[in-house]
Formats: C-alpha cells, structure tokens, sequence
C-alpha cells in the first residue's frame, strides 16, 4: 500500500510540475507555489528544482537560487552542458562562492584557470545589455569568467553604469552584434556586480573651418594618448528599439544626427575631471575650438 501511495504522491507531483511550466513565464509567483507543492511530494523531481532555480534568478534572490540550483544539479550528476551547473555558477558568483562556482563551470565543462577566489580568464570580447528591463543599451566588455564581463565601452550616465564595471550577465544569447567579421552573442546583465570608481564626462564639442573635424580628431587622439578612455558617441552610436536590440537583423532608426562633415560632436570620458578638463582647456585655445558642454557624471 505504501508504495502504491508514493506512486500516486509522484504522479501529484509531476502533474504540479507540469502546471507550474505553463505559469512559468506569465505567473512565476503561480509557478513557484506548484513547483514547492510538487517539491513537497517528491523532493527528487529535477524539473521543479531547476525552475525555482531560474525563477529566483530571475527576480535576482540569489541565496534561494543558490540553493534550488544546487538540488537540481546534484540530482542530475555533473555532465557537460546541463543547465543547472550553468545557473548554479551565476548564483555562486552572485554570492561570491568561489569554490562552488569553479565547481559548477567545470562541471559544465568550462575550461578555467587554476586557483582560488575570483576568476580573471580571458574568455574573450563579448556585447552585454545593461539594465535589459528599462532599455536597449548594448556596450562591449571582455568576460572574465562565464557570467561577468569588464565593461570596455563608455555606457550612457543615465544607465546609472561606467566604464570597467563589472556586470553579471545571463547565459542566454539575447540578439547578437558582429565584431572584427563574426557574429558575438548579446548577453543581458543581471546585476551590477563590482561598480567601477571612473566618472564619465560628457563633453559636446564643435570647430569651425574646413579641418574642424580633424581639429575634434586631434582632441580624441590628446585624451586618449594620456591614458583615458574616450568614445565619439556621435559617429558610434547606434540608435535601436527593444525589439531589433534583441535581433541579429535590425531595421532602421531615425536617431541623433550630426553635422556630416563632423564639426559638432558628442564624447564619452571615463577619467579625472580635472585632468581632462586641463587637456580640453588646452586644446580649447584656438578661438575656433569649443567646448559647448562639460557635464561629470560621478
């Protein structure tokens, strides 16, 4: 008889579980009370486990997808490519749990450096999209482990990001952006994981005369010889909405214009004010050169 009820208990469970999927992405709060329920019945069913785990990743409640990603990979076994060894190292590297990150990557199969504490591999230069749920950003970094990427580029102050932040991204593609020939995957960002202490400066900048967009050339190039970052937001942004962010073919955007012959531009800084403004100040010395605006955005 105790067996017969523990069969029945299961078929409950896998029935809660299944219900539980189809709430999954339009009532996770749903969701998450079937797959507990279902869990209640049978503490070894893997879907339930590893849904909770992708629900409290979502809503960014770390220790609770810590915990539920951990059951679901344990119950799988370490096999290459299994998803909850995926999520798990997300959580552990939410959570600053080395030890159990390494484990989860590897386990993926993940090739990484030996060592302890945070990694720092070069797993190369990727785009990521910052604030996924408020907007359409996409800056590039370099990923430092599977889940984080050093920003590179100069995100707009209003993303509330800077230059060499650290984010915690997602593992799922999300669009895509082509860089030297080939087509890099866009990951969204989950959190902001180590904020960067670099200000961004944003400067518009004008020269009159025939070279006056080689006069603007001149100031990049001064700024970035002294060692900070510069980006001409002018001429390399690229003005998209939410759903061609996400696509690997974009349409078309009507965005910012700019004079053609680039005499009017709008820069991106990541450096001390003060020394950049003296390096603008110097460049600023001919009366055909001007710097319109100056705005640090700390």
């Amino acid at each position: 008889m105790q067996g017969v009820f523990g069969d029945s208990e299961k078929r409950h469970a896998q029935h809660l579980t299944a219900r539980g999927a189809e709430l999954l992405h339009t009532d996770p709060a749903g969701a998450e009370a079937c797959y507990w329920d279902a869990i209640r019945l049978d503490p070894e069913l893997y879907p339930a486990w590893f849904d909770l785990g992708l629900i409290y990743k979502w809503s960014r409640r770390w220790l609770e997808s810590f915990d539920c990603n951990l059951q679901a990979a344990e119950l799988v076994g370490e096999r290459p490519e299994e998803p909850a060894w995926w999520n798990l190292g997300i959580a552990a590297t939410a959570l600053h749990r080395w030890d159990v990150a390494r484990r989860a990557w590897r386990a993926y199969g993940v090739v990484l450096p030996d060592g302890d504490g945070p990694i720092e591999a070069d797993l190369g230069y990727t785009p990521v999209r910052i604030n996924p749920d408020a907007g359409a950003e996409v800056v590039w970094g370099h990923r430092i482990d599977p889940a984080r990427v050093r920003l590179t580029s100069i995100p707009f102050p209003e993303s509330g990001h800077r230059w060499a932040d650290v984010v915690l991204h997602d593992g799922e593609p999300r669009g895509s952006r082509e860089f030297e020939g080939a087509q890099r995957p866009v990951f969204n960002e989950l959190v902001r994981w180590a904020p960067s202490d670099m200000p961004t400066i944003v400067m518009t900048i004008s020269s009159d005369g025939p070279d006056g967009a080689q006069q603007i050339d001149d100031l990049v190039g001064l700024i970035n010889r002294a060692g900070h970052m510069i980006e001409d937001w002018s001429r390399n942004t690229r003005l998209l909405c939410a759903h061609c962010s996400e696509s690997d073919v974009p349409h078309d955007h009507v965005g910012v214009t700019v004079p053609e012959d680039g005499s009017f531009r709008r820069l991106g800084v990541a450096g001390p004010a003060e020394v950049v403004r003296e390096l603008v100040d110097d460049w600023e010395f001919w009366p055909t050169r001007r710097c319109e605006s100056f705005e640090v955005n700390d």
